[in-house]
């Protein structure tokens, strides 16, 4: 998609042309790559919520290793939330 557009730059008259780039990869693997993401992206939201129900609901789990696995998880689960849609959704 080619436009142009011009403007006056003192006694000259310029034109530019803006266009979007066309990605390199062809549309069926675009849409390859979109559901592998959703489905790693699943996958994994399911495994860090299971990490979080596993070790809150088991005492003996709860001792200070685990809870940094419990943050880790916590952390992971909210970065997969926000980053991964929003890098799919530019993408």
């Amino acid at each position: 998609m080619n436009a142009t557009s011009t403007f006056d730059a003192g006694n000259e008259t310029t034109e530019l042309a803006e266009y979007t780039k066309p990605h390199p990869a062809s549309y069926e693997a675009q849409v390859g790559v979109a559901v592998f993401i959703v489905i790693l992206g699943l996958w994994s939201t399911f495994g860090n919520i299971l990490t979080i129900l596993a070790i809150r609901m088991y005492k003996e789990m709860q001792k200070k290793s685990n809870l940094f696995i419990l943050s880790l998880a916590i952390s992971d689960l909210i970065s997969g939330m926000i980053a991964s849609p929003l890098w799919l959704y530019r993408r």
